[in-house]
């Protein structure tokens, strides 16, 4: 076997591991996508016998809203790190 032929079977098959993920990924959040979708329907109807229509939507979107500030506060509270280092300011005088 040829160093070109080991190096060709190594990519295709780190491309093919890569690609697989990256179908899986995609299919699982279509899937989500698609049992958030059922699940919203399915509590606005169930809400809107118990509460009436306007009210079912804006409880449903207080939960969207409440999940929303979960996300950016989990997302947005990691430190940001800076790559270089820090520069003064320098009094002129």
């Amino acid at each position: 076997m040829q160093l070109n032929d080991l190096a060709s079977v190594t990519f295709n098959q780190l491309f093919g591991r890569l690609l697989r993920r990256a179908l899986g990924a995609a299919l699982l959040a279509a899937f989500a996508v698609v049992a958030l979708y059922y699940a919203n329907g399915a509590g606005t109807l169930a809400l809107t016998d118990n509460f009436g229509a306007l009210n079912a939507y804006m409880i449903m979107a207080a939960i969207y809203a409440v999940l929303a500030l979960i996300v950016l506060t989990v997302l947005g509270g990691e430190p940001r790190q800076t790559g270089g280092r820090r520069q003064t300011r320098r009094r002129a005088g």
